[in-house]
């Protein structure tokens, strides 16, 4: 049977080994073909990118030449020739003033002066009038070098396919002003498509703008994207353009057949050697069958042996103990040598006499019997006591009493073993003492962190005050070199630290006080951490990255303080942000479920190393990050945290350096008879 076993396990480890094996082949190929196409798709964007830098670079030339040499129409035509001529893909400039007025428009047949009365209308349609428009106000609100935007005008006859043209504006700055823009219409199709298709094939691929109006691929028709297909962006002036790129041919998975062929082989080979070693195993059986009997009658006698030696062992190993033996009538019928060292009286004081009149023992009736009760229930019980030896000196004794029982697990008496714990109790004294001690002491700090904090909160909004009044004033009569606007800026930034740092230790002043005492009501976290969200879009960075917002279908009412959620929701999503490149992505979720509301900010930002985050909690406690200059008081993870647990709640953290972190509070709910969750649809906001 053994063999037949072994043969059976061989022949499952093989499986599970070709089973591996083909997942890691197949797992290769899906690899090989990624790698493929991310060499692709990555050498066809910079390709793009550069040609399309290139394009937008003519535009910034002519843009720069007004702005240092003014506007003179036969210097800005020659110009505007030039670059037509060397950029095929430009099929026309055109020059508006500082006051919006459309001047001239240069094309590869010359140029039209707009402003002549004699010139002849442009031959445009009110799509691309639109899209200048467009692109005209994102160069001026956006202050970019470059703006752009994508227009499809409408198939002529006889093109096969229709025209896709890209308006790009580059505002002419004079004096630290906008001066009028250059507008230049790029055929994408010259510039980018026609070379994607020269590059990427046979590698399929998809080209998108994002905004719905530039969608192209090869092949022209026919074609979704699967999971092996990447996306590369291709930067042009404003915004962010996708290459999707797809391997030609779809990636078919490994021959299993094979696989199963070689671990059969191999099976086989394997299944002969285990009976021939099956064979020689039942042979040495029959021959050790006679020892195992022996050894068995040998074993008995042995088991016998140790159980005397344990009883003796357990009295011998406890010498250094006092040990004494208590019958059911309370007399004590054994006492080692160090028991009577205890006491200060021999052994023979203690045997034979009843337990209650042995004054050091300290036994009354009472407590003997409540003692034998518990360790008839539990079968253990510690006592520590007060004992005066026969000499007068008093002690502490920790005494453990355990059941002696008889063969038929009947108790018939306790054995006592006591031990001298004077000086632990002592130290427990001191140990309580301490902890008092150090309890006024984090009083008195919390007083002065909140006194401290409260006196420096006049000076330090005074001293953002006088920042901002001193750039109001300056700036307008003054030209500042940058080392002074440096200077003023890294005043207002410290500044600001300053008073973040005075209201968050108020904050924990606060939090801490044993007076406080929170309101409770009904808060729907949904509500409050849209509100928050929208703020941020309102009053933060416009620059940083957006934050994804997904809330229950359902409110998600939980008891606490609205104040406290607000403060927990700002102070998560900050952090957030503040640790994530604008490229990336932060997402607030609330759900509902039986057991409460859940509120969790995850982001795709630089993460926490695994040391540190059991004391991201702690107060004043930052990650050391080096080559970054991003600063914080150490306070904010902290004040959540105790915000979360005066709301009784519960908060957790998962982080992993490069891919984001992501942080959890589970708040109880009101009622916890409620569905399970459903998202309302995500709210994007930047």
């Amino acid at each position: 049977m053994s063999v037949r076993i072994a043969q059976l396990l061989a022949a499952i480890v093989l499986a599970v080994s070709a089973l591996f094996l083909y997942k890691f082949y197949d797992a290769y190929l899906d690899t090989a073909a990624s790698n493929t196409v991310r060499v692709i798709g990555t050498r066809a964007a910079q390709r793009e990118t550069a040609r399309v830098n290139g394009t937008l670079n003519e535009i910034e030339a002519l843009a720069a030449a007004v702005a240092s040499n003014g506007y003179r129409r036969d210097t800005f035509a020659a110009a505007a020739r030039a670059a037509l001529s060397r950029d095929p893909a430009l099929q026309s400039i055109d020059y508006f003033n500082s006051d919006g007025v459309h001047v001239i428009q240069i094309t590869p047949n010359g140029p039209t002066d707009l402003t002549h009365p004699a010139a002849r209308p442009l031959d445009v349609s009110f799509e691309m009038v639109t899209a200048v428009n467009i692109v005209l106000e994102r160069a001026d609100l956006t202050r970019s070098s470059t703006a752009s935007d994508v227009l499809r005008p409408p198939r002529r006859r006889g093109e096969v396919e229709s025209p896709l043209w890209v308006f790009a504006a580059s505002p002419i700055i004079m004096k630290r002003e906008p001066n009028g823009e250059i507008v230049g219409r790029i055929d994408i199709r010259q510039l980018l498509i026609n070379d994607l298709r020269s590059v990427v094939p046979p590698a399929k691929f998809a080209l998108d703008d994002s905004t719905g109006r530039l969608d192209t691929s090869w092949p022209p028709s026919g074609w979704t994207p699967d999971r092996s297909a990447q996306s590369f962006p291709i930067t042009f002036a404003d915004r962010q353009w996708r290459l999707l790129v797809e391997p030609a041919e779809p990636i078919g998975p490994a021959q299993v057949g094979w696989f199963i062929i070689g671990a059969i082989a191999l099976w086989l080979l394997l299944a002969w050697p285990i009976e021939v070693v099956g064979q020689i195993n039942r042979r040495v059986r029959v021959l050790n069958e006679g020892l195992e009997e022996r050894v068995a009658a040998r074993t008995r006698q042995l088991q016998t042996t140790v159980a005397q030696t344990r009883r003796l062992a357990a009295v011998v190993e406890s010498v250094s103990e006092g040990v004494m033996l208590v019958d059911m009538d309370g007399i004590v019928r054994y006492a080692n040598a160090a028991l009577g060292k205890e006491l200060r009286c021999g052994a023979r004081d203690i045997v034979d006499k009843t337990v209650v009149d042995l004054a050091p023992l300290a036994l009354s009736r009472t407590a003997l019997d409540e003692i034998r009760a518990t360790v008839a229930k539990l079968g253990y019980v510690y006592v520590e006591t007060a004992r005066t030896r026969t000499d007068g000196s008093r002690y502490w004794a920790g005494i453990a009493y355990t059941a002696q029982r008889d063969q038929d697990g009947k108790m018939v008496g306790l054995i006592g073993v006591s031990r001298d714990i004077t000086d632990r109790r002592a130290l427990v004294d001191q140990l309580v003492t301490a902890k008092e001690d150090l309890e006024r002491q984090m009083r008195v700090r919390a007083d002065f962190i909140g006194t401290a904090s409260h006196e420096l909160r006049t000076p330090a909004t005074t001293l953002r005050t006088l920042c901002a009044l001193l750039v109001s004033k300056i700036a307008p009569r003054y030209a500042l070199a940058d080392d002074d606007r440096n200077l003023i800026s890294l005043f207002d930034r410290e500044t600001k630290r300053l008073s973040d740092l005075v209201d968050d230790l108020l904050e924990v002043g606060q939090i801490d006080a044993e007076e406080t005492h929170r309101p409770e009501a009904d808060v729907d976290v949904g509500l409050v951490a849209r509100s928050e969200v929208e703020s941020f879009h309102q009053l933060d960075d416009p620059g940083g990255p957006p934050i994804e917002l997904r809330l229950s279908s359902t409110p998600a009412i939980m008891r606490g303080d609205e104040v406290g959620v607000r403060r927990i929701v700002v102070n998560l999503v900050s952090n957030a942000r503040k640790f994530t490149p604008r490229d990336g992505r932060v997402q607030v979720s609330v759900e509902r479920s039986p057991s409460g509301v859940r509120l969790a900010v995850s982001d795709t930002g630089v993460g926490i190393p695994e040391a540190d985050l059991p004391h991201i909690f702690d107060r004043f406690y930052r990650v050391d990050r080096p080559g970054t200059a991003i600063r914080g008081t150490g306070l904010g993870l902290a004040i959540v945290a105790r915000l979360v647990e005066q709301m009784h709640g519960r908060i957790a953290v998962s982080s992993e350096v490069g891919k984001g972190t992501t942080v959890s509070i589970e708040f109880p709910a009101v009622n916890a008879a409620v569905a399970t969750p459903e998202f309302a649809q995500p709210t994007k906001t930047a």
